[in-house]
């Protein structure tokens, strides 16, 4: 093969230009040269070489600088090789691309390695740039970085600082030592993270992975782990598995949603906007509908109304109108009722008494479920009602009012009673009734003595009459005073 030697030196004209016919067809070259600036090419039909007069022998051990392109391989290099042997000819991969610094590239169709000490090998696109990123997988296997390495075949991708991605059909490790090593997608962003499940994501740092490399996919795998660990400590803020089950703080949740705080650390707060909607305490304290840090350990505090089966609660607790027992009854053991004097004023004695009860109507009926529409329309159930005794809230509405809750809007709430406060009518109605019956008692404890001074007296007067006996001082005496009262 000819070989054809330009030295181009230019001591009176700033520009020159040489037009080289060669049997592969012509090449044309302008060179801007300053004064003394001296270049050597060496042209072979199927090579061109720039800084040296012949390419390195196999093994050869290089310390130049320089570049070339080689036809037959449809390759390229340029840059600078210290002691290496990276652009032989039995390193050319087929349609490579290498520029920089010790970089070498075996890979062939449009393998690409750029930087330092970068290295291509693989086949169909793969890319390796930066600083000793290496590429040895195929199919836009890509390392772009420091130190960033991708293997595996399928589009891995290493971007960062130290990144490894590792597997087939795309995982993506980017930022700082993340390392993805999952086939199908598995993606790792953030320093210090591994994301090993098959299409697992990893953010965040130093997670705790959960699964071995390339594990496959069930339903309790990782499918997304938010890592918030050290490099000596790792441990993960939240975890998604497959099934749905989210873990906040709990790295196989079993539940929906499950959280584990730190023991003594707030669990969870829900804000609607600024305010507080829900939160749970670290001493396991509940707040419902505020944010109260006062309630006592253990405890749950509400703090606007609980509709149960009734969506527009109009009191603090509200069970709808129905006479499932599941949905509008409770049961207790027992209810107190606040009735400290310290918060009452006003204080007079009950004006209801047994008069009162007596215009009561004790009743039996069937009482009906029921529910308001939207449209405010009250809708009662025909089927589902249950036979029942007490009063109708409107009739004692008109004899006791303190007794009946009347609503506000009576097309959104049902007349109610409160059963309990008959007791202190009850109880003044047999205070009444226990004053006249002592009253009557100490009217026939009178009249029963009396009877049985008079039962003496007569006793006395038919033993006179009799004879049978002296008539007593006292009786005389009892004697001249009636005869005296007669007069």
């Amino acid at each position: 093969m000819s070989k054809q030697f330009i030295n181009l030196l230019d001591s009176t004209n700033m520009n020159s230009l040489q037009i080289f016919n060669h049997l592969l067809g012509s090449l044309l070259i302008i060179v801007m040269v300053d004064s003394h600036l001296q270049a050597q090419v060496t042209l072979e039909p199927d090579l061109i070489l720039f800084g040296r007069d012949a390419l390195p022998a196999n093994g050869e051990i290089v310390y130049d600088t320089f570049f070339y392109y080689d036809r037959d391989q449809a390759a390229f290099r340029g840059g600078y090789l210290y002691n290496s042997a990276n652009w032989s000819p039995d390193s050319l991969g087929f349609c490579s691309f290498g520029f920089g610094r010790q970089v070498k590239v075996t890979g062939f169709d449009g393998a690409i390695a750029l930087g330092t000490f970068s290295e291509a090998r693989g086949n169909s696109g793969i890319t390796a740039i930066g600083a000793s990123s290496k590429v040895s997988g195929d199919y836009g296997a890509t390392a772009i970085g420091w130190s960033c390495e991708s293997r595996g075949s399928g589009g891995p991708m290493a971007l960062g600082v130290g990144c490894q991605a590792i597997g087939n059909s795309g995982p993506i490790a980017i930022g700082r030592f993340a390392v993805a090593q999952g086939d199908y997608a598995s993606v790792s962003i953030g320093n210090g993270t591994i994301a090993n499940g098959q299409s697992c994501m990893a953010l965040g740092r130093y997670n705790d992975t959960l699964v071995a490399a390339n594990t496959e996919m069930s339903e309790t795998s990782p499918i997304l782990i938010v890592g918030n660990g050290d490099y000596a400590n790792e441990s993960n803020a939240m975890v998604i598995l497959k099934n749905g089950n989210v873990g906040i703080g709990s790295n196989q949740p079993s539940d929906t949603l499950e959280v584990i705080s730190a023991d003594g650390s707030d669990a969870l707060r829900i804000r609607n906007g600024t305010a507080t909607q829900f939160r749970i305490f670290g001493n396991n304290s509940i707040s419902i509908g505020s944010n109260n840090s006062n309630v006592s350990a253990g405890d749950v505090y509400f703090h606007n109304q609980i509709g149960m089966g009734v969506g527009t609660p109009t009191h603090r607790l509200q069970l709808a109108n129905s006479m499932v027992d599941s949905v509008g009854k409770a049961k207790a053991a027992a209810w107190d009722t606040y009735s400290d004097g310290r918060v009452k004023s006003n204080i007079e004695p009950l004006r209801y008494s047994i008069n009162e009860l007596m215009n009561l109507r004790p009743v039996a009926y069937n009482h009906h479920s029921s529910e308001f529409r939207t449209d405010h329309e009250l809708v009662v159930s025909k089927e589902n009602f249950q036979r029942q005794i007490g009063f109708i809230a409107q009739e004692v509405y008109k004899i006791m009012p303190e007794i009946v809750e009347k609503p506000a809007d009576e097309t959104r709430d049902l007349w109610s009673m409160d059963y309990d406060r008959f007791a202190p009518v009850l109880v003044k109605s047999i205070q009444d009734q226990q004053q006249i019956i002592q009253d009557q008692s100490e009217q026939i404890s009178e009249l029963i003595q009396n009877q049985s001074r008079m039962q003496e007296e007569l006793d006395l007067l038919k033993s006179l009459i009799a004879g049978k006996i002296q008539v007593p001082a006292s009786a005389t005496n009892a004697a001249d005073m009636a005869n005296g009262q007669t007069k």
